[in-house]
């Protein structure tokens, strides 16, 4: 049974807001329990737990990399403790966190919540694109909804750098390598979108404010 951790408890930690799809959202085939001070904000209740998968706030049910992640970052000294917010999204596309989109008003009501916590995003994870490949969106509309997506948690008062996951590949179905490639070229190009200094293998990120 999870048991709420006072927000005293948590001191001043790195917050992660996590955005995207299934990979992003406990769709992972392991589940894993962080070890260190990382903690899971559920942005439904507006309760700090533990951090353990199936993180509380996204939409499935099995693992993610993101208590592995956490214990990687607090053991190398990226910060003392980590706040884990995740509302991804499994099989969402990156049409729908747009503005326009039926996900856009996660953001909007994990920020409030975060926000009645005295909590603020430090950062902000996006790991998506295997929907848009399997659907062949076009690469620069890829492009243009992500950056727009940026401009609506700019809007919202969200200053953190965003980690882009340069993620689009999938095995079943087959057939899908050149729509994987443009996502991925699509990533690839989002301004400032250099490889991060983050202490774990499992997954590639690309770093930087991709939107003033």
């Amino acid at each position: 049974m999870r048991r709420p951790v006072p927000r005293v408890e948590v001191l001043d930690p790195a917050v992660f807001l996590i955005a995207g799809q299934s990979n992003a959202a406990n769709h992972g085939e392991r589940r894993f329990t962080a070890q260190n001070n990382v903690f899971n904000f559920n942005p439904f209740d507006g309760q700090l737990y533990q951090a353990a998968d199936p993180l509380l706030g996204a939409t499935g049910n099995d693992g993610s990399p993101w208590c592995l992640l956490g214990d990687r970052l607090v053991a190398a000294g990226f910060a003392s403790s980590i706040v884990l917010c995740p509302i991804a999204v499994g099989g969402a596309s990156v049409l729908e966190w747009a503005p326009s989109g039926q996900y856009n008003h996660r953001l909007l009501y994990a920020l409030e919540r975060l926000r009645k916590t005295d909590l603020w995003p430090t950062h902000v994870m996006w790991h998506q694109g295997e929907a848009d490949a399997l659907a062949g969106l076009p690469g620069e509309r890829y492009r243009e909804a992500f950056l727009a997506f940026v401009r609506s948690l700019r809007a919202m008062g969200v200053n953190a750098p965003l980690l882009v996951a340069r993620a689009s590949y999938f095995a079943v179905p087959a057939g899908y390598d050149a729509a994987q490639m443009v996502i991925h070229a699509a990533q690839v190009s989002l301004p400032n979108a250099s490889a991060a200094n983050f202490p774990w293998r499992g997954y590639r990120y690309a770093s930087g404010q991709v939107a003033g």
